[in-house]
């Protein structure tokens, strides 16, 4: 549970008593005073120490009578165990809660304040701003003095509102404004709390971030200075002077070891560099802090890097059954481990917190350094070569154009840290490759970092190994090129074997994440950081008309930049017809952007290199300082998000108030699971997935929702339950669109899943809930509450006699969800899914009244209980997987909506969450191959000394004319991909219904409904193909086309399809029809808008 701290102050006579009750130690507590000054007033008392604990109180004596500033302003200030201070103010007085003023952020770290309440005389900006220090302990006397109040005295006052003050924004942490009024002759004290929204801190920028100019300065002079260096050459070369060469050698480096010493110095300073000016805009200090990362995904990969952390990886295992969430899910089985190894490895030194943190920043860090080396220790390039490559990634790391793509900073601070590790690996990998392919050797390197980049993430994973098998389009030896790539990728293979062969197992038990990402503007794949990289890339081409350029660059070295760039074009090949295979086409995208910035940088720097070594020098340092004063002032959200992530989830305006419920929704493992409402307001807990993450603070109690949902066979119908009861469902599943605000199947289905209690946000949904006469509050702190499900059947192991039915496991997925939304299907069946399907004989003697369960035990690894009636089907409402296998006697099913189904035959069951035959081969595999490893890295760690450089021999045209060719040859697949795929179709439907052109529209609609691939897709384009043939007028094909929706698919689109179709055929004289899809409507979506419709007519 996360450490939580909150004081209650009370007033007894001369002494003022906190108590605290929070749920950690409290480090050196402190309280002030606010004086008659404005100062705060530090008090003495008694009982206090360096500790306080849950549940212990302190005295403090109040100040003489006249001392203290009116309504008695407290300030209760305490260290955490990071030593973070974090304050809370209170008052002692009543006093009531009045919005005098308007409160606006303005730049530079400023607040506008604009009274709106002419009763307001004086006001004072009473804050406790948070102190995060280097350090990671309590300190005594660690923190600074307290923030005087600042007194704002207002014009004019009781006659005009016209007023207006700019003071400085004091920071995260607690702020209140404490306002003077006069009334009716009265003078009453009341306070403002100021609101922290996401964008409401003061954003503390780096200071390069505003030294644009700088920047721009040093563009001209360097480029000046180049210019200058080439004609002094030019000059030195006709008179016969000491060439350039000689005058480096005299004052640069000098040579041999010097040389190499002191260029390896100077790689080093260029990675330290660039990381340094990221780590700037991630707020170093912040990432020090025991505050727990919040923002995006992240604040849902907190619940499972703690686990595993602290016990699966502690455990010596890279997965484990996880019940938290879903239903349960085999946690790691389907997401990428690497990271959270290197998160497990940092927590014993910084803590889990920090070290969380670093490691999911550590990769954008690294990213610009590691191009430096593989760019001069595996291919051999040039010190500003390498430089100005690690320039084009750093203008990728920066760029804002998006963020869920992933790989850019933004994308690290949305949780998508596993993509930035994949694409780290990936470009070393990929050059190792290339230097294995070339030369003949290497190739067991290549694939010990294949292997690594597999399990960093899946679509990095797909880049490298077909990627890899492009060399073949350019190499001259291509039979060794062939098993140089063949048996790295066994290796890499067989290192995977213990993770990814049994992912490859159990693929059939995920939902595949294929959804279409739209384009709204040529410029979304353009990101404007870029910009400077492609100019000068420009400028490379046209730079090519002079001989000495051209023969520098028609070497050897240029092959790699090929490479690299036909790579990127199969990324765009991959982003355009990712939809067709089930994969989600924005993965592939990031790659296009980082691989060609690379290879721009490569041909930049290889174009600098014609130029003689001061030139080259001042060309890379001019490109440097132009590519920072134009990105410097695009970095805008980056500072800012990484502010409210790393700032943590505890100083987020409303979780203080969440935590106060905490008491009410905690239980165990094995608890009924927690429902809560999705609500896009939640942002102000830190993020919308924060809930997500409530184990982690509830002594472990599950709850439904989680982060890796493609992971759980239980996902699609959990997320048909949260939108049950939800004003705004998340509907985050393309393939199982979820319906609406339907609160008496909530019930029933918050029942099936073992859940009896549900968080709710909005007003909208609570109205509802309570309005159906199914739920009962129990619990409220505004603008949350708790409603508790009445007349709760929760068993974990239910025996009762369901009405069983078997089916087939073709296609059992969307069957399980079209029954789970059905109310007639939900009454007349319950499916089991046996392939082949099996005679139900076994189903169907079964005694009336439930059996009687005992001992019930759940753990990560096993599960076990006593019946009293074996040989009949008994429910465990946890999700499905086949590595839970019966350790007794019995057989084990899939019931739907994805549940465990066992027909025990003894009284004792006990399941076990073990290993297939094919988790043992790839344990073996992957043994052996590292073994192979070790022996190889013994044998030859001589024979694999120096660095492989290329030669600058000349390039062949053929070869040039091969890489070109594959480059060209991606391109045009990729705009045929995109020109032909369903999403063009539907694209161009909606273009037409734009156009008013409805019977092309219905044409395209109907077209992209044929090559689509999912139901969910398909029955949204058949809907739209109705609604433009309605439009055109042609009512009887319309209504046709509602009817073949509604009885193909069960679906999002399917009240508002019944509806229509009650519309329509009522105009066309179809009453029976018509009575029959509105029966429909009425029974089965009798809480949707359209049933509302309907009533009211």
């Amino acid at each position: 549970m996360a450490d939580q701290v909150t004081f209650d102050i009370a007033g007894d006579g001369p002494q003022i008593v906190v108590t605290q009750r929070g749920n950690a130690t409290a480090f050196f507590p402190e309280a002030f005073l606010l004086d008659s000054h404005g100062q705060w007033l530090r008090l003495s008392g008694t009982g206090t120490g360096a500790e306080l604990a849950p549940g212990q109180s302190l005295r403090f004596l109040k100040p003489p009578t006249g001392a203290a500033f009116p309504a008695t302003p407290l300030l209760l200030r305490f260290q955490d165990k990071a030593g973070v201070g974090f304050g809370q103010i209170a008052f002692l007085e009543p006093t009531s809660v009045v919005n005098a003023l308007t409160v606006d952020r303005a730049e530079n770290g400023r607040l506008n304040l604009r009274r709106t309440n002419a009763d307001a005389v004086m006001s004072w900006l009473l804050a406790a701003p948070i102190s995060v220090m280097p350090s990671m302990r309590p300190e005594v006397d660690r923190l600074p003095a307290p923030m005087p109040a600042l007194p704002i005295r207002w014009r004019d006052p009781g006659r005009s509102t016209q007023d207006d003050r700019t003071v400085d924004d004091p920071g995260p942490g607690e702020t209140v404004l404490l306002h003077e009024m006069h009334r009716n002759g009265k003078t009453e004290f009341a306070i403002q709390p100021i609101s922290r929204q996401a964008d409401g801190y003061f954003i503390q920028q780096p200071f390069w971030l505003n030294k644009t100019s700088w920047f721009q300065w040093l563009t001209v002079l360097s480029g000046l200075g180049a210019v200058g260096t080439l004609l002094v050459n030019r000059r030195a070369r006709t008179q016969r002077m000491a060439p350039w060469a000689v005058w480096k050698e005299q004052i640069y480096l000098g040579s041999g070891l010097r040389l190499r010493l002191g260029c390896a110095a100077m790689d080093g300073l260029v990675a330290l560099l660039f990381a340094v000016l990221i780590a700037s805009v991630l707020h170093p200090v912040l990432l020090n802090s025991a505050s727990l990362p919040t923002g995006g995904d992240t604040a849902s990969h907190l619940l499972y890097a703690w686990i595993f952390a602290k016990e699966t990886f502690a455990a010596g295992e890279l997965t484990s059954w996880m019940p938290e969430v879903f239903g349960g899910f085999p946690l790691l089985s389907y997401y990428f481990p690497l990271p959270f190894i290197v998160t497990a490895l940092l927590e014993p030194f910084l803590g889990f917190a920090a070290g969380l943190k670093w490691a999911m920043v550590l990769p954008a860090l690294c990213l610009p350094g590691v191009v430096v080396l593989v760019s001069r220790h595996v291919l051999g390039f040039r010190s500003m070569t390498a430089y100005c490559a690690a320039l084009g990634c750093f203008s990728f790391l920066v760029h804002e154009e998006n963020a869920i793509w992933g790989g850019n900073l933004l994308g690290v601070l949305a949780g998508e840290f596993a993509y930035s590790y994949g694409m780290l690996f990936s470009v070393l990998t990929l050059a190792l490759w290339f230097r294995a392919a070339r030369d003949g050797r290497g190739w067991v390197w290549a694939g010990v970092f294949e292997a690594l980049t597999g399990l960093c993430h899946g679509y990095a994973l797909l880049m490298v190994g077909f990627g890899s098998l492009l060399l073949l389009i350019g190499m001259q030896d291509r039979k060794r090129a062939f098993l140089s790539l063949a048996k790295g990728h066994i290796l890499a293979f067989s290192l995977l074997g213990g993770w990814l062969w049994p992912l490859l197992e159990m693929h059939a038990y995920t939902i595949p994440n294929d959804g279409v990402t739209p384009v709204n503007s040529v410029r979304e794949l353009l990101p404007q950081s870029l910009w400077p990289l492609y100019g000068a890339a420009g400028t490379v081409m046209l730079a090519g008309a002079f001989p000495s350029v051209r023969t520098y660059c028609h070497s050897a070295r240029i092959e790699v930049v090929l490479f690299f760039l036909t790579v990127a074009t199969l990324a765009l090949f991959a982003w355009s017809g990712a939809n067709r295979i089930g994969l989600a086409d924005l993965r592939f995208f990031p790659y296009v952007w980082l691989l060609t910035a690379i290879a721009v940088g490569w041909l930049i720097g290889m174009t600098f290199q014609s130029f003689h070594f001061p030139a080259r020098v001042l060309m890379t340092l001019a490109l440097l300082a132009g590519t920072l004063a134009w990105t410097a002032p695009r970095i805008q959200v980056a500072p800012q998000w990484a502010q409210w992530n790393f700032s943590g989830l505890e100083v987020k305006p409303q979780w203080q108030v969440l935590t106060t419920l905490f008491p009410t929704l905690s239980g165990s493992m094995t608890s009924p699971r927690l429902l809560f409402e999705h609500d896009a307001d939640n942002h102000d807990l830190g993020s919308t997935r924060v809930l997500e993450s409530l184990p982690l603070f509830l002594g472990g109690r599950p709850v439904l929702e989680g982060l890796y949902m493609e992971s759980s066979l239980l996902a699609s119908a959990i997320y048909q339950l949260q939108a049950e009861v939800s004003a705004s469902p998340s509907s985050p599943l393309t393939r199982f669109p979820s319906g609406g605000l339907d609160p008496e199947l909530a019930a029933r289905h918050m029942t099936m899943l073992n859940a009896d209690e549900v968080l709710l946000r909005s007003e909208t949904a609570r109205k509802a809930l309570l309005a159906s006469g199914w739920f009962d509050v129990i619990a409220e702190q505004p603008p949350f509450s708790v409603l508790r499900l009445r007349q709760a059947d929760n068993r974990l192991v239910d025996a009762s006699a369901h009405p069983w039915k078997i089916k087939s496991r073709d296609g059992w997925m969307v069957d399980s969800f079209r029954w789970f939304r059905s109310r007639r299907r939900l009454a007349e069946e319950w499916p089991v899914y046996a392939n082949p399907a099996q005679p139900d004989t076994a189903f169907k003697s079964l005694a009336a009244s439930p059996a009687h369960i005992s001992e019930f035990s759940l753990s990560r690894r096993s599960l076990s209980f006593v019946t009293d009636s074996p040989k009949r089907p008994h429910l465990i409402r946890m999700a499905f997987h086949p590595r839970w296998q019966l350790a007794t006697a019995g057989d084990v099913y899939l019931a739907a909506p994805g549940f465990l189904l066992v027909v025990p035959q003894e009284k004792q069951v006990r399941l076990v969450y073990g290993e297939t035959a094919v988790d043992h081969a790839g344990r073996i595999a992957s043994a052996l191959a590292c073994l192979f490893v070790v022996a190889y890295g013994v044998r030859h760690r001589r024979a694999s000394a120096g660095t492989g450089k290329p030669t600058c021999r000349p390039l062949e045209r053929q070869k040039t004319i091969w890489w070109l060719a594959g480059i060209a040859s991606m391109l045009v697949g990729a705009a045929l991909l995109a020109g032909t795929s369903a999403e063009h179709a539907y694209q161009l439907g909606w273009q037409a219904m734009t156009d008013s052109q409805y019977a092309a529209a219905a044409h395209y609609f109907l077209d992209a409904e044929k090559r689509r691939n999912s139901p969910a897709a398909q029955e949204e384009s058949l809907f739209w193909a109705a609604r433009a043939t309605e439009l055109r007028g042609n009512l009887s094909e319309a209504a046709d086309l509602y009817l073949k929706l509604v009885q193909a698919y069960d679906g999002y689109w399917v009240p508002e399809s019944l509806y229509c179709l009650v519309k329509l055929r009522g105009k066309l004289g179809d009453a029976v029809t018509a009575g029959l899809a509105k029966d429909r409507l009425l029974n089965d979506y009798p809480y949707s808008d359209w049933a509302t419709k309907v009533r009211s007519q």
